[in-house]
């Protein structure tokens, strides 16, 4: 009976009730790296450059997913306990847009494309 008024409340009213309002999102960060292999910007394909394992024979490193960061406590955890606001978020979704756009095969475009990423840092 109280979950029905509670519920016809909700309908009526016209407040909205978002889960994670307040918390900081990762593709707002400057640790957010994105994948290039999804169009959206902000998908959970990105890895976060605060978190990995670097393989200790070829010095690589791999980062850790950002949905694994933060639903990990020990990581940033659901609050974000490490998110830094990137400033040059929306140069960095820019130019994102403009290299998941460019035609297979161009391989001189894509090394370009990744030095201008690394200067945006």
């Amino acid at each position: 009976m109280f979950l029905n008024k509670y519920l016809l409340f909700c309908l009526l009213s016209n407040e909205k009730i978002i889960t994670n309002i307040n918390l900081p999102s990762c593709k707002n960060c400057i640790h957010y790296k994105p994948s290039f292999s999804d169009s959206k910007y902000g998908s959970t394909f990105g890895k976060c450059e605060k978190f990995g394992v670097k393989n200790i024979i070829t010095d690589k490193i791999e980062y850790y997913y950002v949905d694994t960061c933060r639903t990990d406590e020990d990581k940033c955890g659901k609050s974000g306990f490490y998110f830094e606001e990137d400033k040059n978020v929306n140069k960095r979704m820019l130019f994102h847009k403009l290299v998941y756009n460019l035609p297979y095969g161009v391989p001189l475009v894509i090394l370009i494309a990744n030095i201008i990423a690394n200067i945006l840092k």
